[in-house]
C-alpha cells in the first residue's frame, strides 16, 4: 500500500475495531486532530461496551525533505502504560 503526506493511519486493538462500526471511525479520523481522535475512540469504544483491551495510535503522514525524519514529542499516554512509560521502561517490558 503507497502512502503519502496527507494520508491519516490509525492502529487500534480489536477493543476498537471489534466494538465501532468502520463508518464511525472514518468519521472521528475526518474530523479530528490526532491526539483528539485517538481519545475519542477510546471514549466511543468504552462507551460501546468495550472489554477488551482499548488502544489507539493516530499518525498523520507528513512531508519532509529528502533524507530526513522528523521528530515529534506529541506522544501522551494513559493508564497502565504511563505508569510504565513514566518510569523508563520500554515497549519490551
Amino acid at each position: 500500500m503507497l502512502t503519502g503526506p496527507g494520508d491519516r493511519w490509525l492502529l487500534c486493538s480489536d477493543g476498537i475495531s471489534d466494538y465501532l462500526p468502520e463508518d464511525a471511525i472514518t468519521e472521528v479520523l475526518g474530523n479530528s486532530d490526532t491526539v483528539a481522535a485517538a481519545t475519542r475512540l477510546v471514549d466511543l469504544a468504552i462507551g460501546a461496551g468495550s472489554r477488551d483491551n482499548v488502544t489507539a495510535v493516530v499518525a498523520d503522514v507528513i512531508e519532509s525533505p529528502a533524507g530526513r525524519v522528523e521528530r515529534h514529542t506529541d506522544v501522551r499516554f494513559w493508564g497502565s502504560a504511563e505508569a510504565r512509560f513514566s518510569e523508563g521502561t520500554d515497549l519490551a517490558g
